[in-house]
């Protein structure tokens, strides 16, 4: 195996080979009692913490990078006619989703398949849910309680009024996390190494975040461009925050009533086909020993 240093999530497995001891790692024929699955998740989870908190460049990643994307995207990005308090809250989740969420989860999966801790994981009473569930807990957490400050701190001290629809933002922290997992999962599959994820991850960070709005004005975009846009995975996130925080889509629409709904429900139909995909693929390609 490769150097820890290389990557936020290649630390040692010490605690999580604790906590695979406590779930127990007999064969699943021969746990006729097995322990709940959401206690197995809370013990995988915490030992995902625990890693974490460990390691400086994974703490760094998960809690400084989403704001300091804030800044840069902020003053780059294709939002106009919005305050930086409404854009905050967006630009958090997007980030986080894309850098703490998917890309942290890939690295923190392959080096647990790599150090073998989740063939003995599998062998026991946990199921393949449960060990994906338990290690990318702690990410989806931080995610949604980032993407939860932000939109509050906007609404106390950056003057954005509070309004109904800002519960669109938890439904879209929710949804994209359930999407980015899978990604994140299907992404393990070909990524033969820690060190080799900056490559196999590389297409599914750049290329949503510029049809997502973020980067570039989707209005700018040709109008093919825009449709298509629309149907990959991060543009729904981007579109869910933005109507919670404004009342508008990204493309300055004020939606009311039915119509409200029905872009609503687009969007999630959206991050709901590729939780799917990503799920589809993973069954498929997905790797729980080391390819060695």
């Amino acid at each position: 195996m490769t150097s820890r240093t290389a990557s936020p999530a290649h630390t040692d497995n010490s605690d999580l080979d604790r906590s695979a001891a406590g779930i127990s790692v007999a064969p699943r024929t021969q746990t006729p009692d097995p322990a709940p699955r959401l206690r197995q998740v809370y013990a995988l989870a915490r030992a995902e913490w625990g890693q974490l908190l460990n390691n400086k460049v994974a703490l760094l990643n998960c809690f400084a990078l989403p704001a300091l994307m804030v800044f840069f995207f902020a003053g780059i990005g294709g939002f106009t006619g919005i305050s930086f308090g409404a854009l905050a809250p967006m630009l958090v989740l997007g980030t986080a989703l894309l850098f703490v969420v998917y890309y942290t989860l890939v690295t923190s999966f392959v080096a647990r398949r790599e150090s073998l801790l989740l063939k003995r994981l599998r062998s026991g009473e946990a199921g393949d849910g449960v060990i994906v569930a338990g290690i990318a807990a702690p990410f989806v957490l931080i995610t949604i309680a980032q993407t939860g400050a932000a939109a509050l701190a906007a609404v106390l001290w950056l003057d954005v009024p509070a309004r109904p629809q800002m519960a669109l933002i938890g439904l879209a922290a929710v949804l994209g996390s359930l999407a980015w997992v899978s990604l994140a999962v299907a992404s393990t599959g070909p990524t033969k190494s820690v060190e080799h994820a900056q490559i196999t991850t590389l297409p599914m960070i750049l290329v949503p975040l510029l049809l997502s709005g973020i980067s570039l004005p989707l209005a700018m975009m040709p109008e093919a461009m825009q449709s298509v846009a629309h149907f990959a995975p991060m543009t729904p996130v981007v579109e869910l925050t933005h109507l919670g925080m404004t009342g508008q889509t990204v493309l300055g629409e004020t939606l009311t009533g039915l119509a409200l709904a029905r872009e609503v429900a687009v969007e999630c139909a959206v991050l709901l086909g590729w939780t799917v995909i990503g799920w589809w693929v993973s069954r498929r390609t997905l790797r729980w020993e080391s390819r060695s």
